[in-house]
């Protein structure tokens, strides 16, 4: 990395490599729908604040939305998955379904971060796009 140096005893520097901060599973669509579910079904997916801009389109309010995903996400499959080309806000595993509990066509976007795996959902609306 430019710019970050660490001194050795005879007073130069050398570039350090951070370790990397990605979750083994981020760049696997199908292991992190996996962690999707796992998150979902404890309640531990973290709700980015551009969620609740469209919840009311799909009929849900705030206090709802943590059972609504674990509800919807049990219906999603590999095969669903809807690589984005250009993605409109932050990178992530895209999927689209037809989604009997939501009662339409569905779109959800995540990611997993961090080492630990955090799951963050950035998108849940009707598939519109």
């Amino acid at each position: 990395m430019a710019g970050v140096l660490v001194s050795n005893d005879t007073g130069e520097g050398w570039p350090v490599r951070r370790p990397s901060r990605k979750h083994p599973d981020a760049d696997n669509p199908q292991a992190a729908l996996r962690l999707l579910k796992e998150a979902g079904s404890e309640g531990r997916v973290e709700i980015h604040p551009r969620v609740y801009d469209r919840i009311a389109e799909i009929g849900m309010h705030s206090p709802g939305i943590s059972d609504a995903i674990a509800n919807g996400v049990r219906e999603i499959h590999e095969s669903n998955f809807h690589p984005v080309k250009d993605p409109w806000g932050p990178p992530g595993d895209a999927f689209v379904w037809d989604s009997s509990f939501f009662g339409r066509r569905m779109y959800l976007k995540f990611r997993v971060k961090g080492k630990r795996g955090r799951i963050v959902l950035y998108s849940l609306h009707s598939a519109d796009y």
